[in-house]
């Protein structure tokens, strides 16, 4: 019995004694208000329900949740998985988007250094016109690439004056790459003398991934901006000879 419950007891016992009660009656009472641990096991058992109820509806809760986001992690995992699949390179592709088709295409999937490398896009319009008109820099094709051995980026500049060309339907219209490829004063021999060679489109041994690009503006009442993307890859082989 705690230190509340003795004084609320002599407090009891205080009003009984002052009541007129047989000697049996006040026995009883007196019994009732002493019996031992009777306020604290209810309070403990009070507290100890509370607790369970609380772990129990914190279970019923969050196993869902648990199971959602398992779930879903697994279909992130099998999305994630499907895209690696989708975005497996190879020497030649093709995006259709809106009227247009564009093509990025490299002759070869394998060189040899010092071989003449062939990477050349193209624009097709297939709508109903039997022409339209589009608007773009020098030109619409775009060949940066990466480097993947040395992991060098190699730009490819376009000067943007305004451009118009006409697209017949069914003609595709074509761009070789001219190479690209650009270095500073501060930049280390080594990759300069990789750039220089690049720029020349005499390219050195290694993987490279072409990031291809063709951006312009189809002409009309309401001009409609296009930028299309794709991705393809080549390599070049070491010249045994060399």
């Amino acid at each position: 019995m705690d230190e509340f419950e003795k004084k609320l007891a002599q407090e009891m016992k205080r009003k009984v004694e002052g009541i007129t009660l047989s000697e049996r009656e006040k026995d009883r009472i007196y019994k009732a208000v002493n019996r031992p641990n009777r306020q604290p096991v209810k309070r403990k058992y009070t507290a100890w329900s509370i607790a369970v109820a609380a772990v129990v509806l914190f279970l019923v809760l969050l196993l869902p949740l648990l199971s959602d986001q398992k779930h879903e992690t697994g279909m992130n995992t099998a999305s994630n998985s499907s895209v690696e699949d989708q975005q497996e390179l190879t020497a030649r592709t093709e995006v259709n988007e809106g009227d247009f088709i564009y093509r990025l295409v490299s002759e070869k999937d394998h060189y040899t250094e010092g071989e003449p490398v062939n990477i050349y896009a193209e624009l097709e319009y297939i709508g109903a016109e039997k022409e339209v008109e589009i608007n773009h820099g020098s030109s619409p094709f775009f060949f940066p690439m990466t480097e993947t051995t040395r992991n060098y980026e190699i730009e490819y500049g376009v000067t943007m004056p305004f451009v118009r060309t006409f697209l017949e339907q069914g003609v595709p219209l074509r761009q070789t790459t001219t190479g690209g490829g650009s270095y500073s004063e501060h930049s280390k021999e080594e990759y300069k003398n990789f750039m220089k060679r690049v720029m020349r489109q005499d390219y050195p041994s290694g993987h490279y991934i072409v990031n291809g690009a063709v951006k312009f503006t189809l002409a009309g009442e309401k001009e409609v901006e296009y930028m299309i993307e794709a991705q393809i890859e080549f390599t070049i082989d070491k010249n045994k000879r060399s």
